[in-house]
C-alpha cells in the first residue's frame, strides 16, 4: 500500500513563493496541505483562501502573531496532526513557505527510511542567491526544483557560526547551514518545538529516528530585497510581541538581522548574501556549495546545522 504525505505549511507575507510551494509539495506526493497563515498582509491569505474553495485538500488556518502568549501556540501544528492521523496519513512534514524539500527520485514515497522510522530529521541547506547583473537585480527568481544539476546549496558548515559572524560581520548569513526540519508519522505526535525542528512525542514508546541521505531540504533566505524587507518587518513585529518567551538563545539570528539592519539598513545586508559568479566558482571548488545532484551523488559528506 502507498504510503499518505501531508504537510503543515508555515506561511507569512509569502506571495511570491506560496504557489510554487504548494505546487512543489503537490509534484513531490504530498496530498494534503494544512496551511498556517500567520496574519499575512501581502495577499497571501487570499491567495490561500482562493485556492482553498477549488481544493478540498488544501485547508488554510488563519493565526495571529499576537495570539501566541495567550494561547497554546502549537495548537495549529498539534490539530494538523491530530487530523492528518484520523485520516490515515502516514507522514506529516513540517515546513515553511521558503523550504523546498526534494527527494532525490523526485517522490518522497522512494525515500528510504520510511519503513524503518517514525522521525526523519531532514538536512536543510541555503540556496546561494546569484545576480550576474549585481545586487540590485530584482529580476523574478528562477528556482527549478526539476533540474537538481542546477540547483545549488551551501552545504560547508562553518564551526560555531553564531560566533563566527559576530565576529565576521560581513561573512554572509547565507554561508551558515540551518538546521533539519523533520517529517512524523502523525500518530506519535503531543507538540512541536519552536521553530518545528523536532517533535515532542507522546508516551506510547520510544520514537525511531533517521537522518535520510535521500531526501534533502533547499531553503530560500533571500530572494529579492522587497521580500527581504517584508521578512525583517515581521521579524521586528514577532520580537517585539515575544521578546521575554524567545529568550537570549532562541531565533538569535532574528536578532542579529535587526541589530545589522538598524546599524546599516536592509539594502546592505542582502546584497552581502548576493553571491557574484566569481564567488560561486570558488565556493564550489572547495566543496562549500555543491548542486542538489551531487549531495544525492555523495560529493560531499555533510551533517547537522549549526543555526536555527
Amino acid at each position: 500500500m502507498l504510503m499518505k504525505f501531508a504537510a503543515f505549511l508555515g506561511v507569512k507575507d509569502e506571495l511570491d513563493l506560496i504557489d510554487k510551494a504548494i505546487d512543489h509539495l503537490r509534484s513531490i506526493g504530498v496530498d494534503l496541505v494544512f496551511a498556517w497563515d500567520m496574519n499575512s498582509k501581502d495577499g497571501t491569505r487570499e491567495l490561500l483562501l482562493g485556492r482553498s474553495r477549488d481544493d478540498a485538500k488544501l485547508k488554510v488556518i488563519q493565526g495571529d502573531d499576537a495570539e501566541y502568549d495567550r494561547h497554546n501556540p502549537f495548537a495549529a501544528p498539534c490539530g494538523a496532526a491530530a487530523e492528518a492521523a484520523r485520516a490515515g496519513y502516514d507522514w506529516l512534514l513540517f515546513l515553511d513557505a521558503d523550504e523546498f524539500w526534494l527527494p532525490a527520485s523526485g517522490k518522497l514515497a522512494d525515500c528510504g527510511n520510511l519503513h524503518e522510522a517514525d522521525v526523519l530529521s531532514v538536512p536543510r541547506f541555503n540556496v546561494p542567491i546569484s545576480a550576474p547583473k549585481g545586487p540590485d537585480d530584482e529580476s523574478e527568481l528562477t528556482f527549478d526544483t526539476l533540474h537538481y544539476e542546477d540547483l545549488l546549496l551551501v552545504v560547508g558548515q562553518i564551526p560555531d557560526f553564531r560566533n563566527h559572524i559576530r565576529t565576521n560581520p560581513e561573512t554572509p548569513w547565507s554561508r551558515g547551514v540551518p538546521l533539519p526540519k523533520i517529517m512524523a508519522r502523525p500518530e506519535f505526535i503531543d507538540s512541536v518545538t519552536m521553530g518545528m525542528h523536532d517533535i515532542v512525542a507522546k508516551a506510547e514508546r520510544p520514537l525511531r529516528r533517521a537522518t535520510p541521505r535521500d531526501l534533502v531540504i533547499a531553503h530560500l533566505p533571500f530572494t529579492t530585497k522587497s521580500r527581504f524587507a517584508r521578512k525583517i518587518a515581521n521579524i521586528r513585529e514577532f520580537v517585539a510581541f515575544h521578546d521575554q518567551v524567545l529568550g537570549p538563545d532562541r531565533a538569535w539570528h532574528w536578532r542579529r538581522w535587526l541589530e545589522v539592519v538598524d546599524r546599516d539598513g536592509p539594502d546592505e545586508e542582502f546584497n552581502r548574501n548576493v553571491f557574484d559568479p566569481q564567488t560561486c566558482w570558488e565556493l564550489k571548488r572547495h566543496g562549500i556549495i555543491v548542486s542538489a545532484a551531487e549531495y544525492f551523488a555523495g560529493a560531499e559528506s555533510v551533517s547537522g546545522g549549526n543555526f536555527g
